[in-house]
This record gives structure tokens, C-alpha cells and sequence, in this order.
């Protein structure tokens, strides 16, 4: 087992300035990232002001965050949302919103459809990065105002959004990775792998080979970066992303550069890794 493998529960995130919260449930996870977003809108409302987040497709239960805003009677009207990232095929071209795989489509259908008419996002309140408008992308995060939170998880590798590890012999120091920002990229082996293990039952083929993603200097630019640990193999992810060496070679390390850095996960994340000869199913 790896040094930060080993980390045990209550040392999680000593010694660094995150945030770090476990939740007893992943249904009590939710329910504090649900308040913590519905806090940020009612509260920049309040102000005369926008929210502005950036939204992955992965550790969000959308249906279930449309839901609860319907149900508390929270109004996205001043909600801009700029998510992270979506699939495109070999050519660099972004899969269509019908796809299974698309990232947009998803959200669409999940989130922005799910919330009661009067309390949908206006027209022009949501973009995500497109291979042909990366600095419109970029450009309209600025013209908001900035983001006020990420809401992100993390992937076994840790790749952050779709920013993936240098590849081996790709030569890059930790400043210029951090200043990565949105562009087209190719998945690395591991996001395929893992992305097929979760997604088409295991067909490395069905993943599409490149995606389009939010870049390390869009993320780390916000005033607040909030992490959900909910995977099994979070332990050691979120154990190596809040105490390992800071590096390119592993993404997530990145969030200890930030200043305000929240960390939530379930008990099970929080537990130590097990080595198992049986994988879990």
C-alpha cells in the first residue's frame, strides 16, 4: 500500500487548509452539496448578484438537485452554470446531445429540463467548452464575473475534469500544467479504462477517444473548489489528491494549492483502502 494509501481517517487533511467533511451517507453527502449550492444562489440573490459554478457530469445526482431546488423554490435566475467538459471522436468533434455518452445532453435532460419552468436558468445561463469557441468559453467565465465554485470529483488516475497525467515523455513542470487552459485533449488509457468500467459495461471501444475540457487555470481561479468523494476507489484518490506531492503526474494535487478548499466524502471514502484479492463488484 502507498504511503498516502495508508493515511488513516483521522489524519485525513491535517496539516493542510482543506475543509475536509465525511458524511455517515451518501444521501447526507448530497443533501449538504444541495444546501451548500442553494446557500450560494439565495444568498448572491439576496445581494443583487450572479452565482457562478462549474458543474461536472459524474458525482451530482442532477435529477435529484432539481428536485430539491423545486421543492425549496429556488430560482436559477441568477444561476450561471459553466460545465466542465464533453466527449468528441477521433476527428475532434464533440458527439452529438443524443449520443449516450454525451456529457451535455445528459445534463440537459437531468438538470435544466428537471427544474420547474419558472425556475430554469434563462436563456445564455450555460455553456460548456466546444472545440471551435475554447476562448468564448474562457471569455464569458470572465465576463460573469469569475466562478464562485467547482463542484468536482476526481478520477482514478487523478484526472481533474478531463485533465489527464502527462503522458510518459511528455515533459511539462507543475506551472505549466496549472496554466492549462480549456482546450481539446486525448484520454489517457487509465480515463478510458475507467470511464468504460462505469459507463459501457466494460467496452473499451464505446469511449469516445478525445474530449473537450475546462483547463487546471479556469478551476484554480475560482473563489472556492468543493470536492464529493463517493466512489470506493476514492480512498486512496482523495487520500493521495489531499497529501501527496503536488504534481502533473497526478492532477488532483492541484487543489492543495488553493486557498479555500472544501472536501466531503462518505464514510466509506473515508475509511483506509483495503487490499482485496477479490475485487469488489
Amino acid at each position: 500500500m502507498s504511503n498516502t494509501a495508508a493515511i488513516p481517517r483521522e489524519e485525513l487533511g491535517k496539516g493542510t487548509r482543506a475543509r475536509v467533511i465525511v458524511y455517515p451517507t451518501l444521501d447526507e453527502l448530497h443533501d449538504a452539496f444541495e444546501l451548500h449550492l442553494t446557500n450560494l444562489i439565495t444568498s448572491r440573490a439576496r445581494e443583487g448578484k450572479s452565482a457562478v459554478v462549474v458543474f461536472p457530469v459524474g458525482p451530482i445526482q442532477f435529477r435529484r438537485l432539481a428536485r430539491s431546488l423545486n421543492s425549496k423554490g429556488v430560482s436559477c435566475a441568477n444561476l450561471y452554470v459553466f460545465t466542465m467538459d464533453e466527449y468528441c471522436d477521433a476527428r475532434g468533434q464533440m458527439v452529438p446531445e443524443d449520443h449516450p455518452l454525451s456529457l451535455r445532453g445528459f445534463f440537459r435532460r437531468e438538470f435544466l429540463e428537471a427544474l420547474d419552468p419558472d425556475k430554469r436558468l434563462p436563456e445564455g445561463h450555460w455553456m460548456g467548452p466546444e472545440p471551435d469557441n475554447l476562448e468564448g468559453y474562457v471569455r464569458r467565465i470572465a465576463e460573469v464575473g469569475g466562478v464562485d465554485v467547482v463542484y468536482t470529483g476526481f478520477g482514478i488516475n487523478g484526472h481533474w475534469a478531463f485533465n489527464d497525467p502527462p503522458e510518459p515523455g511528455q515533459e511539462m513542470t507543475l506551472e505549466q500544467f496549472r496554466n492549462l487552459s480549456a482546450r481539446l485533449v486525448t484520454l489517457s488509457r487509465e480515463t478510458v479504462t475507467q470511464m468504460a468500467m462505469g459507463g459501457t459495461g466494460g467496452d473499451l471501444l464505446g469511449i469516445p477517444p478525445r474530449a473537450v475540457t475546462i483547463g487546471p487555470r479556469e478551476m484554480l481561479s475560482a473563489r472556492e473548489i468543493y470536492c464529493m468523494g463517493i466512489r470506493t476507489w476514492h480512498s486512496a484518490v482523495f487520500r493521495r489528491a489531499l497529501h501527496g506531492p503536488i504534481t502533473p503526474a497526478f492532477p488532483a494535487s492541484l487543489i492543495q494549492l488553493h486557498p479555500n478548499l472544501t472536501v466531503t466524502m462518505t464514510e466509506m471514502v473515508a475509511e483506509t483502502p483495503e487490499l482485496l484479492v477479490l475485487q469488489r463488484l
